[in-house]
């Protein structure tokens, strides 16, 4: 029986987000509310760009750990940034994605319990957040916004150096597309 109801619950929400990502074809991924199981607010990466997380919309990143992406979409653009680790792979993935036309939807009545965790328990998060935020304005933003991006961003030195894979910078349209969406990129 509690098989049977598992089982419904995940058709349910699957369902839902396939049901999303088919509403229109330039949206290529889904992403969720995520929430802790303890008293803490809901979040998500989606809710900052909807304004509240029980609204849904149209979102600018992803959460790495749980979201669809249209398989066409995903092979389209690459597939994960090989280069990276542990942190800005879906904000990466999620740039390429918008600079080939593809959107992605914030699905509020899907809910993923994560544990409130802060990502500094890595012992490496400061370093390797600081270095990717850096290899992300390198690989992705058009020449004139990389120095407005890393002056904001206070860059680290380890970012500048060393490769930091292809770059493939995405266009002014999509420069405009994604400020248009509240999430400028240089920022």
């Amino acid at each position: 029986m509690l098989g049977c109801a598992l089982s419904s619950l995940v058709a349910n929400v699957i369902g839902r987000c396939f049901l999303t990502m088919n509403e229109a074809v330039s949206v290529s991924r889904t992403t969720q509310r995520i929430t802790a199981p303890t008293a803490a607010p809901p979040s998500a990466a989606g809710s900052r760009a909807c304004g509240h997380p029980i609204r849904p919309g149209i979102v600018t990143v992803m959460a790495e750990g749980m979201v669809r992406v249209r398989r066409s979409a995903f092979d389209q653009v690459g597939g994960w940034p090989g280069s990276f680790f542990l942190y800005h792979e879906g904000v990466d993935l999620a740039r390429r994605l918008w600079n080939r036309g593809h959107r992605g939807s914030y699905v509020p009545s899907v809910i993923v319990h994560h544990p409130a965790t802060h990502p500094s328990r890595h012992a490496a998060f400061h370093r390797l957040n600081a270095r990717n935020r850096v290899w992300l304005a390198r690989r992705r933003l058009p020449r004139l916004l990389i120095p407005v991006n890393l002056a904001v961003r206070a860059a680290v030195t380890e970012g500048l150096r060393g490769t930091c894979g292809a770059r493939e910078p995405m266009s002014w349209n999509t420069v405009a597309r994604l400020t248009r969406a509240g999430r400028p990129p240089a920022f």
